[in-house]
């Protein structure tokens, strides 16, 4: 790299923060946000314990213990645990040395990697939106079978639970956009949300389908604050054969 180059990168660093520059073509240098304690300081509420029930239910749905499955972020690794417990293979994967993961790799440079499937909840709002493609271009090169993310989303919500003996309960929950017309601001973590302006559902939907086909797509009404997805990765034009 010449003089001039590393002059300027150290220049964005410093007027541009939060669009740090790497010496990848401009690509943005992802960086551990949050401290260990973090993730045990009021971190796992009951909300955030409905999502890993509903993510330990999805794996379930659609893999078969003994799959093996990366897990993009770790977070508190409840999830993580739980999957070994029940059988399935799981390699962690994570950027934040401190979590200990079996791989320290960012999530856009899991291509080396294999496995039946991959989750990743909670994870590609820490990137800025540019680099969503890089994210789900990397997830499709390694999960085999499926892809399983979860997403933030703002919305106003309105949920119903309802229960009778004997039968299963239901759960409905009613998102209205009430923030599309507002522009997220980046809080130290997300850089973008479901909801604001310029990141509909629609507008997700779009750029997932270039490397995937959507399964399923749903909002777990005793969290609505995650939307989750099971993705199937489309096949690579080198993957088709002659005539494909």
């Amino acid at each position: 790299m010449s003089l001039r180059q590393q002059v300027y990168l150290k220049i964005c660093a410093r007027l541009l923060p939060d669009s740090r520059m790497s010496t990848n073509a401009g690509r943005f240098i992802s960086s551990v946000q949050v401290k260990p304690s973090h993730y045990y300081e009021d971190y796992d509420d009951p909300r955030r314990w409905s999502s890993y029930r509903r993510q330990a239910a999805l794996v379930g749905r659609f893999l078969a213990s003994p799959a093996s499955i990366i897990e993009v972020g770790i977070g508190s690794g409840v999830l993580r645990d739980y999957l070994r417990r029940r059988g399935y293979q799981v390699a962690s994967v994570d950027i934040d040395r401190s979590l200990n993961p079996d791989e320290l790799r960012d999530v856009r440079d899991l291509s080396e990697l294999t496995a039946d499937a991959v989750v990743c909840f909670e994870v590609l709002e820490h990137l800025p939106y540019r680099e969503f493609a890089a994210c789900l271009a990397s997830l499709a090169s390694c999960g085999e079978q499926f892809t399983i993310i979860s997403l933030p989303q703002r919305f106003v919500t309105f949920t119903l639970s309802a229960k009778l003996p004997k039968l299963p309960a239901i759960d409905v929950a009613l998102c209205l956009p009430a923030f599309r017309l507002l522009e997220h601001r980046f809080d130290g973590q997300h850089y973008w949300e479901l909801g604001y302006r310029h990141y509909s559902w629609n507008r997700i939907r779009r750029d997932m389908r270039r490397f995937f086909d959507i399964v399923l797509e749903e909002t777990y009404p005793t969290n609505p604050y995650h939307r989750f997805y099971v993705l199937k990765p489309r096949p690579r034009p080198e993957d088709l054969g002659p005539g494909s």
